[in-house]
């Protein structure tokens, strides 16, 4: 696997301005994975979202509700989860893309501190091509809370490899 991006350096928003705007990142191979510590406030707001042409992944958070949602094609695959989703904690996020170009979503996982978690479908939608942490691609739905460890790997991770990135470290709170 090839990190084409990483980061382990803890980034804070506000949940008001902040974000990291990459530009026009065309990263997309023919298999991916999104990796990234994240501890939120429990406000709404998205941590990561990546838009592509025909292509979309976000970590989006709607107060004790994470929305994982990714898009290829006209085929969405969103999952929506609460039960894991802890507010002030630490927890380690991963999106497993199988294949982004080949317009489905078979094969796409999302897992929460190593352990893969279910979900059901929704509509996502497309944007511009661009990588931000912090907020949406358009700007909108700001962030409160802390990011740290973003990785995009060049490669669909098996569950043993995702429990590795998990088990690496949790990222120290020195705050």
């Amino acid at each position: 696997q090839t990190a084409l991006m990483g980061g382990s350096r803890k980034m804070h928003f506000d949940g008001i301005d902040d974000n990291v705007d990459c530009g026009t990142a065309s990263i997309r191979t023919a298999a991916m994975t999104y990796s990234a510590w994240i501890k939120h406030d429990g406000t709404t707001g998205q941590a990561l979202s990546h838009a592509i042409t025909n292509f979309r992944v976000n970590f989006a958070f709607d107060s004790a509700v994470l929305a994982v949602s990714s898009l290829s094609g006209s085929s969405s695959n969103t999952q929506h989860v609460s039960g894991a989703v802890v507010a002030s904690t630490w927890n380690h996020y991963c999106r497993v893309i199988a294949d982004p170009t080949d317009g489905t979503n078979a094969g796409n996982k999302f897992y929460i501190n190593g352990s893969l978690q279910s979900g059901g479908s929704g509509q996502a939608v497309h944007g511009t091509n661009k990588l931000m942490f912090g907020t949406n691609t358009d700007g909108s739905e700001d962030f409160n809370g802390l990011i740290d460890d973003i990785s995009i790997y060049s490669a669909a991770f098996s569950l043993a490899e995702v429990q590795e990135l998990y088990n690496d470290g949790i990222p120290l709170d020195a705050t």
